[in-house]
């Protein structure tokens, strides 16, 4: 039995619905049990099993997983949030004790995507072309016409708190009025996310642009995968460099108006937008729970999804009796 658990579910209602799917027709006599902090997380009612836990940051979260795990026997945590990352990283031992694997790369990968400044510097060590810094006081001494600006937390993530600078007075204002902010070049051009996936052996074996046609409250709506192959291939070079990566990793640049690319972040998890890389053929979960029962993959899993497939999200709605109101 592969009972699956899904972290911080959440609207990951297509997740879980394509691990669900995975269990099946692998004919796999599995479960997809979901967890979060709020009950109005709509995946928790896809799932075939949910929970209430306490927040990542509260100091019993790592015990409460551990006692789900054992309670649904739980063979992989599959986290979907940054703040995870880090900490589920950190103690991959602790719950493979009990026998669940952790879906997600090592403590030293997360640790430098975590961080804004880690990830540019990242970048600039590998001589991966990335946007340009700024300190606070060369920020303030730009001209007029080196505007805009992009303004982001070090340890943000889901596109909260970002903004576009366009000029020195609102530079002046956020560098008042936020702390532990990086200040970078505004890259201008078509944005594109990677959904990478690295095997049970820490192998890059595929990677699957799509680019970003809208984005609403910081995750994509509407979306299309693209055969670019400078980005492909230039995305393997990137993501050659994670030694330790493992399950779906995240990359995301520019095509620049000028023809060059630029890399401006890297998460090491499921993309809010991968729903459209599965649907297009890169079915990650499916090849996550093949793995999972030491099944083998087929070898040319980079020439199998399709080109041009676009995805048009919309609201949709779940309607639950009796909802508790406590």
């Amino acid at each position: 039995m592969s009972n699956i658990l899904i972290t911080s579910a959440g609207r990951r209602v297509s997740l879980v619905k394509l691990f669900k799917s995975a269990l099946q027709s692998n004919k796999t006599s599995g479960k997809v049990i979901a967890i979060d902090m709020s009950k109005s997380a709509p995946a928790l009612y896809v799932a075939d099993n949910f929970r209430i836990v306490c927040s990542v940051h509260d100091k019993n979260y790592l015990g409460a997983i551990k006692k789900i795990c054992c309670d649904f026997d739980i063979k992989l945590i599959v986290p979907t949030i940054d703040t995870e990352l880090v900490l589920l990283s950190q103690h991959k031992e602790y719950f493979q004790e009990i026998g669940a694997k952790v879906l997600v790369s090592g403590f030293e990968t997360n640790i430098i995507f975590s961080d804004k400044f880690k990830t540019a510097n990242f970048f600039l060590q590998n001589k991966i072309p990335c946007p340009r810094i700024y300190s606070k006081s060369d920020a303030l001494s730009l001209a007029s016409n080196e505007f805009p600006l992009i303004i982001k937390p070090i340890l943000g993530s889901a596109g909260n708190g970002v903004f576009k600078v366009k000029n020195k007075n609102e530079l002046i204002f956020y560098l008042e009025n936020y702390k532990d902010i990086i200040i970078q070049e505004f890259i201008d051009g078509e944005e594109f996310t990677i959904d990478a996936y690295f095997d049970f052996k820490g192998n890059v074996r595929c990677a699957v642009p799509r680019r970003r046609l809208e984005v609403r409250s910081g995750e994509v709506s509407k979306s299309v995968t693209s055969a670019n192959q400078m980005i492909i291939d230039y995305s393997y070079k990137v993501l050659n460099l994670i030694k330790d990566g493992l399950g779906c990793i995240t990359l995301q640049c520019f095509l620049k108006n000028d023809g060059d690319l630029c890399f401006i972040e890297i998460n090491p998890r499921f993309g809010g937008g991968f729903p459209l890389s599965a649907a297009a053929g890169a079915n990650f979960p499916e090849w996550i729970i093949r793995e999972l029962n030491d099944l083998a993959l087929d070898n040319n899993l980079q020439e199998i999804w399709e080109d041009k497939l676009a995805m048009l999200r919309y609201d949709a709605e779940i309607f639950l009796d009796n909802f508790p109101e406590n």
